[in-house]
C-alpha cells in the first residue's frame, strides 16, 4: 500500500482513510535567525503605529487649513469646496474628523490581522513578511504619515524608510513568493535580489544628486510596474504548475481580495467622469473629494480579510461558491439596473408626452417590474454563469440530476450498474471504477 506523503494527515470519511494535503511552507529553524527576524518585525510594526498615532494631531490640523492651487494636499479643501461643505452644514473640524475616522479604522484592521497572523504563524517567513507588509501599508496609506513628516523634517527618513518598505520592497516580494514562501519559478529570487540593489542604488543617487531626482524616480516607477507584472505572472505560473489544492484555495482568496480593490478603483474613476446633477461646480468638486477620501479605504479594507482567511485558515470557506456568487449578484445588478432605468426613461417619456406633466408612477411601475423579474433574472444569471465559468460542476450536476430520473422508473438491475459506473466515471473521473454488489452470500464485481 502507497504510504501517506511526509506534509500530508489522514482522516477518515465513511470509515476510509483519506490522505489531506497539508500547507507546504517555509518554517524557520530554531536558533538566533528568528529571534533576531521577530525582533525586527517589532521594531518596524511599532515604528509604524507610532508615527501614525503621532501624525493623527498634525493631519487633523491640516486639514482645517484652507489651500490654494499646487499647495494642496491629498484631502485639503480650497476655498470653493470649503464654501460647499459649510452649505452643506458640516463644519471643517467635522471633515477632518471625518478623515481621520477613515485613516484610523483602515490602520486598526490592517493592524489587528497582522498582529494574529505574527501571533499565530511567527515561525513562518511568509507569514511574517506578509504580517510586516499589512502594518506599513494600512499605517502609511494615508496622508497621516506626510502629515508629520510635513512639520517633522527629522523624521522624514524615517517616515520614508517605513513607507518605502512596504510599497516598495515588501508588495513585489509578496508576489514572488505566496503562498509557501518560496520563489517560484527559482530565477524570481535574482530579478527581486536585482530590483533591490537597483532601488537602493537608484535612492543614493537621487539622495546625493538632486538634480537627477525626477529622471531616477520615472525609472524607478517603470522598473516597479515591472517587477509587479513579474510576480503577476509568477503567480499564473505557480497556480498552474506547483501549487496544491490548498494553495490554489489561498491564491483564490487573495485575487479575489485583489479584484474587488481593482473593481472598485475603476468604479470609482466611472464616478468621477460622471456628471452628476450638482446645482454649483463647488459642489462636484466637493463629492469627488469625499469619493476620493472614503471609497478607497473601504475598497482596501478588504485586503487584510481576504489575506488574514488565505494565511490562517486551514480548512478555508468555499471561495468559489463566493466567487459565484459575486459574479452571480454583480452581473444580476447590472442587468436589473439597466432594466429599471431604461423602464423609468421609456415611461416618463410617454406620460410625458401624453399628459404633459412627470408622474411618480413611473417609478412603482418599474419597482413592479424589477420584483417580478428578479427571481427568472436570477436563476438564468446563476445558469449563464455556471455554464461558462463552471462547466465541469454543471455538467456533473446535470448528469447526476438526469441519472436520479432514471434510477426512479429503472428495474434492470445490469442496465442500472453500468449506467452508475458510467455516471462516476463522467462526473468524478477517477483512474478506475469498480462496483461490488453483494448478493446473499455471493459478491457480484463489475468495472
Amino acid at each position: 500500500m502507497r504510504s501517506a506523503k511526509p506534509n500530508s494527515k489522514v482522516t477518515s470519511l465513511g470509515g476510509v482513510p483519506q490522505p489531506r494535503t497539508e500547507p507546504r511552507t517555509s518554517i524557520l529553524q530554531n536558533g538566533p535567525l528568528p529571534t533576531v527576524l521577530r525582533a525586527a518585525w517589532l521594531l518596524v510594526a511599532f515604528l509604524s503605529i507610532g508615527f501614525f498615532i503621532a501624525g493623527v494631531p498634525y493631519r487633523y490640523q491640516q486639514l482645517q487649513v484652507v489651500c490654494a492651487g499646487a499647495e494642496c494636499a491629498f484631502g485639503q479643501l480650497p476655498p470653493d469646496e470649503l464654501v460647499a461643505l459649510e452649505n452643506m452644514g458640516v463644519s471643517t473640524s467635522q471633515f477632518a474628523a471625518y478623515d481621520i475616522a477613515l485613516s484610523t479604522i483602515m490602520a486598526l484592521l490592517f493592524t489587528t490581522v497582522a498582529f494574529v497572523i505574527f501571533w499565530r504563524r511567527s515561525r513562518e517567513w511568509m507569514a511574517l513578511m506578509v504580517s510586516l507588509w499589512l502594518v506599513t501599508l494600512g499605517t502609511m496609506f494615508g496622508e497621516v504619515g506626510n502629515a508629520l513628516a510635513a512639520n517633522v523634517s527629522s523624521l522624514q527618513p524615517f517616515i520614508s524608510f517605513v513607507s518605502d518598505l512596504g510599497a516598495v520592497f515588501l508588495l513585489p516580494l509578496f508576489l514572488l513568493i505566496f503562498p509557501d514562501g518560496r520563489f517560484v519559478p527559482r530565477w524570481t529570487r535574482w530579478v527581486f535580489l536585482i530590483y533591490v540593489l537597483g532601488g537602493l542604488i537608484s535612492g543614493a543617487i537621487a539622495y546625493f544628486v538632486p538634480s537627477v531626482a525626477s529622471s531616477v524616480d520615472s525609472a524607478g516607477i517603470l522598473i516597479w510596474v515591472t517587477i509587479q507584472l513579474t510576480g503577476v505572472g509568477a503567480q499564473i505560473y505557480r497556480y498552474r504548475r506547483v501549487s496544491s489544492p490548498f494553495q490554489r484555495q489561498q491564491t483564490k482568496w487573495v485575487v479575489f481580495g485583489l479584484s474587488v480593490v481593482v473593481l472598485g478603483l475603476f468604479l470609482l474613476s466611472i464616478l468621477q467622469l460622471i456628471n452628476l446633477p450638482f446645482s454649483q461646480p463647488d459642489q462636484a468638486a466637493l463629492f469627488d473629494t469625499l469619493l476620493e477620501l472614503t471609497l478607497p479605504t473601504l475598497i482596501f479594507l478588504v485586503i487584510p480579510l481576504t489575506i488574514g482567511l488565505s494565511i490562517l485558515r486551514y480548512r478555508l470557506w468555499d471561495i468559489d461558491l463566493i466567487i459565484n456568487r459575486t459574479l452571480v449578484y454583480s452581473l444580476l445588478s447590472a442587468v436589473l439596473a439597466s432594466i429599471y432605468l431604461g423602464t423609468v426613461i421609456l415611461l416618463q417619456t410617454i406620460i410625458t408626452a401624453v399628459s404633459g406633466q412627470e408622474s411618480p408612477v413611473t417609478i412603482v411601475i418599474s419597482t413592479l417590474v424589477i420584483a417580478a423579474l428578479f427571481t427568472p433574472l436570477r436563476t438564468r444569471v446563476q445558469n449563464f454563469i455556471d455554464r461558462r465559468f463552471y462547466r465541469r460542476k454543471y455538467d456533473a450536476e446535470k448528469t447526476l440530476s438526469a441519472f436520479a430520473e432514471m434510477a426512479r422508473d429503472e428495474v434492470d438491475l445490469a442496465l442500472m450498474t453500468s449506467e452508475l459506473l458510467r455516471v462516476v466515471e463522467k462526473t468524478m473521473q477517477p483512474e478506475s471504477v469498480s462496483l461490488w454488489l453483494k448478493k446473499k452470500d455471493k459478491v457480484i464485481s463489475q468495472s
